[in-house]
């Protein structure tokens, strides 16, 4: 004789609980692999949010070339707040004036064009028509 017992109207509840949990159990797992994956990508991009899109990008020309332009455009107001005398000249870098810039110019273009380490995250965002005029300026040689 068969030892398979045969199933009631009575037993239809149970099974029907047995075969949720079985769901939430291949659910649960594909559900954190998901927002595992979105997390870790999203993450991936973590340098990229350091420039922001500018609505129209500038077209930079010789003429902009030179340090006064990018002190006005991207070294006072993105630079200044953490690297000045009045504040602290933080991480030990003072950038006030052409010939300390023009001296930390290797610096600069590791810190904030390579790696775009700057400026940091709870600093503003660096646009990126302030980002090309920086990098197109280095790349110049840092014209006074």
């Amino acid at each position: 004789m068969s030892n398979a017992k045969s199933l009631t109207i009575q037993d239809y509840p149970r099974i029907r609980g047995m075969i949720q949990i079985k769901r939430q159990m291949v659910l649960l797992p594909s559900v954190s692999l998901g927002i595992t994956l979105a997390l870790a990508l999203t993450a991936c991009n973590f340098r990229e949010d350091k420039v922001k899109a500018d609505a129209t990008p500038a077209v930079i020309t010789a003429t902009d070339l030179h340090y006064q332009n990018v002190n006005d455009k991207v070294i006072a107001p993105y630079c200044l707040g953490c690297h000045a005398a009045a504040t602290s000249n933080s991480g030990g870098i003072n950038l006030e004036t052409y010939a300390a810039v023009e001296a930390l110019a290797p610096q600069i273009q590791s810190s904030a064009i390579d790696a775009r380490t700057m400026p940091p995250a709870n600093a503003a965002t660096l646009p990126s028509s302030a980002y090309e005029l920086l990098k197109e300026w280095l790349a110049a040689g840092t014209p006074q």
